[in-house]
């Protein structure tokens, strides 16, 4: 695969290909990490004097599940455009369609609990502008969502599709171009800094698009859970580890290397690039290699921290060793993780509004629910956080978004 990549380009297979449904169950899957990372690291936003117990901040992965949607946001593009033709206004169309319903409902429930507001930064939300980085000193800051980051950069994917569509890249190039401009933005002013960014990301985005027009999907794997080949269980765990570890900015640390540059990537892309393989069945040499890689890294840095007797000396490295070994004992484990992934499927279908509305429900919730009992307030917090974001979820998603398709078709 590796001499293939060196020579290919980036562009479409023609071939016609199926729904996914494990990568529908794992985006699931995603969805509930995020919702558990606001909803256990943030208690302040609930709460003014409650804090879970600090090994349980662990149970959440919430920016590797961002980069897991980059792929599967390319995949999605490539298994929906795997033509040779791209009509861009009708692609652009679809994409709008998409996100703006849904998108709406979170910018109206965070102007109900906005205290003070600038139109102009509203403005720059609704057109996807805000980046919690600025745009050569030009600052769009989020709107109270803190989640629509990441809508700002699947934007700038799409209309970066069309260009990749155009020029069919080759993929050894592209990559190298990613990898080398990340590295010579280490020590970029703070102004310029958000291209990195952009690179990083577009190289898991361009992954799943990657995926999806070199990959011939076999029919029985979307339709049979139970003929997976690996374990949900296990990547979950391997997932917890993967996203607390940091080993990017570990390694960083090590050589002395300051920067704002989040390298973290270069570890997260083999992670990506494994579960993709698992959820569309694809089997090489490379992609057995870079599994080796992935499971066995965790490993030879907790050999490190044993050797430097600091294995212990925190919580972050006790529940990431926690879950690696986790995620080595669930290995060959099959029958849960397939009644799992049934389960996970629907939270798939409404996997995007569960992750754009959880969190300015969380600050309506908030604001408009007072109780004294301390226990009886968590409980009937988190019980409304979570019926309120799945049920407007379910609607949104499932209900509206396929007359808005009609509407608009």
């Amino acid at each position: 695969m590796l001499s293939q990549l060196v020579k290919e380009k980036v562009q479409p297979s023609l071939e016609k290909l199926e729904f996914n449904r494990p990568l529908e169950a794992y985006r699931g899957l995603c969805a509930l990490l995020v919702l558990l990372n606001h909803g256990m690291c943030h208690e302040d936003w609930f709460f003014k004097s409650f804090k879970f117990n600090e090994y349980l901040h662990y149970i959440n992965a919430g920016y590797l599940s961002v980069m897991v949607f980059f792929c599967m946001s390319g995949y999605v593009i490539g298994l929906t455009n795997n033509r040779t033709t791209l009509n861009f206004t009708d692609y652009l169309k679809k994409r709008a369609i998409r996100l703006y319903p849904t998108y709406i409902l979170s910018i109206l429930l965070s102007l109900f609990v906005a205290q003070n507001f600038k139109l102009s930064n509203l403005a720059g939300n609704l057109f996807f502008l805000q980046n919690s980085n600025s745009y050569f000193g030009f600052d769009v800051p989020i709107f109270i969502n803190g989640a629509t980051w990441s809508l700002n950069y699947e934007v700038v994917y799409y209309l970066l599709f069309g260009v990749i569509f155009l020029i069919k890249p080759n993929v050894f190039l592209f990559f190298s171009i990613c990898l080398i401009a990340s590295i010579g933005l280490i020590h970029s002013n703070s102004s310029i800094s958000f291209i990195a960014c952009y690179l990083n990301g577009f190289a898991f985005w361009m992954t799943g698009l990657l995926f999806a027009w070199k990959k011939k999907v076999e029919s029985n794997v979307q339709s049979n859970f139970s003929s997976s080949k690996w374990s949900l269980l296990s990547l979950l765990f391997l997932h917890l580890c993967q996203n607390h570890l940091g080993l990017g900015m570990i390694i960083m640390n090590l050589t002395r290397i300051s920067s704002t540059n989040n390298f973290n990537w270069l570890f997260d892309l083999p992670f990506c690039i494994m579960i993709l393989a698992s959820l569309t069945a694809t089997e090489n040499l490379f992609i057995k290699i870079n599994k080796l890689f992935v499971y066995a890294l965790p490993g030879l840095l907790f050999i490190y921290l044993a050797i430097e007797k600091r294995i212990f000396e925190n919580e972050r490295w006790i529940m990431c060793l926690i879950f690696w070994g986790l995620a080595l004992l669930f290995y060959k484990e099959r029958r849960v993780s397939a009644h799992l992934m049934v389960k996970l499927e629907w939270i798939g279908k409404i996997s995007f509004g569960i992750y754009i509305l959880h969190e300015p429900i969380i600050f309506l919730i908030a604001k408009c629910v007072m109780i004294k009992n301390l226990y009886l307030e968590i409980i009937i917090k988190y019980s409304l956080w979570l019926s309120i974001t799945f049920m407007l979820a379910y609607f949104m998603e499932i209900k509206l978004q396929p007359k808005f398709k009609l509407i608009f078709k």
